[in-house]
């Protein structure tokens, strides 16, 4: 009878051994499987991260890369600071092209067209000025105008033949030119 009950001792403590170490493992699976789960949510975290910082490295690198294109478009436009230095920028052209150029005035209007109200671009600069010099001479300042790298709409220009000034060999034929021009403004 001793036997059994040693049998059965036995059998009961190991039992008691295989429960113990089933609630152990499934407590050990448990923990593992939620420290799994934080690891998990962690690793794509510091994914998400990894990521918003490269693209945030990226995004840096492209304006540095585009601040000299940015630089030369925004050149292109006319703002408060800088209505001197297009007007500085007339008087140099008519100067270079061999004329007077005397500025009779600068005004800032709002844009009156339906269009450029909806999309909102701005106000116009309207400068009229004055020249004098050869009709070559007016006719490439005009040109120059043209072709400059802002919104210019030339309003009015006229054109008149001054009376012949007597040069020490020749007589020379000055024109005068009015030139009403506006440019678009940002603010």
């Amino acid at each position: 009878m001793r036997s059994k009950t040693k049998t059965k001792q036995i059998f009961e403590t190991v039992m008691v051994m295989t429960i113990i170490a089933l609630i152990a493992y499934i407590v050990l699976f448990i923990q593992i499987k939620e420290k799994n789960k934080i690891v998990s949510a962690l690793t794509n975290e510091a994914e998400s991260i990894i990521q918003k910082e490269t693209k945030l490295r990226s995004v840096k690198n492209l304006v540095r890369d585009i601040e000299r294109e940015r630089n030369i478009i925004d050149s292109y436009f006319i703002t408060d600071d800088n209505i001197v230095d297009f007007i500085e920028i007339i008087e140099n052209l008519g100067k270079k092209n061999g004329l007077s150029i005397e500025i009779t005035s600068v005004k800032v209007d709002n844009i009156d067209s339906d269009i450029e109200k909806k999309i909102k671009m701005g106000e116009l600069l309207r400068v009229n000025f004055k020249t004098k010099g050869h009709f070559s001479e007016l006719f490439q300042l005009l040109s120059v105008l043209e072709n400059l790298p802002f919104k210019i709409d030339l309003l009015n220009i006229d054109f008149s033949k001054s009376a012949g000034v007597l040069n020490r060999d020749k007589n020379i034929n000055l024109w005068s030119g009015f030139f009403s021009i506006t440019v678009i403004k940002f603010d």
